[in-house]
């Protein structure tokens, strides 16, 4: 496929803006794994796709760089009713579904990928990590572009996208390594 095909699919498919780029522009920086850490979300620990299960920033970044290319891709959500816990999971649930199209897309061309999602894994109401279960979807299962510890601001800036795009809206990128 080629690259402006993906960028276009991408948008067709609810992105804002997408653009493929080389992995060895990405920059990661393992210094972000703290803010898994602080379990903010609360799934440190709890979650097959995030830290510690998904892998050290080190082992992470050598998957990644297992891919030649990745296309990175954004969603901006307007916010109804303000900065509200819904409108925080539907804004994430909208740029997981373009990473969904994208993904399958892919795996229908038997392309190899890897993907970092915008937030944690959840395919199941409960994931098996906190049950003592295995993962019920691996092929499925992503891991969370926090768990990558790429600096997403500097992501923005090298795809030539906005880290955010203004009062109102919410921001969320994913990006699939190919």
């Amino acid at each position: 496929m080629e690259n402006s095909a993906l960028e276009k699919y991408c948008r067709e498919n609810g992105a804002f803006a997408a653009k493929v780029i080389p992995v060895k522009e990405i920059e990661f920086d393992s210094s972000f794994r703290k803010y898994c850490e602080e379990n903010l979300c609360g799934q440190y620990g709890k979650n097959y796709a995030c830290p510690p299960y998904a892998g050290t920033p080190e082992e992470l970044k050598e998957r990644a760089e297992n891919f030649r290319q990745a296309v990175v891709f954004q969603t901006v959500t307007p916010l109804k009713g303000g900065m509200t816990q819904e409108n925080f999971q539907a804004a994430k649930r909208q740029n997981n579904r373009v990473g969904d199209a994208v993904r399958e897309k892919l795996a229908r061309e038997k392309i190899k990928i890897l993907h970092a999602r915008a937030g944690q894994c959840d395919y199941c109401e409960e994931c098996g990590m906190v049950t003592g279960s295995p993962c019920t979807y691996p092929p499925k299962g992503q891991i969370s572009l926090s768990a990558f510890c790429i600096d997403v601001a500097v992501l923005a800036e090298t795809c030539g996208m906005k880290f955010q795009n203004g009062e109102n809206t919410l921001t969320y990128f994913g990006v699939i390594f190919f």
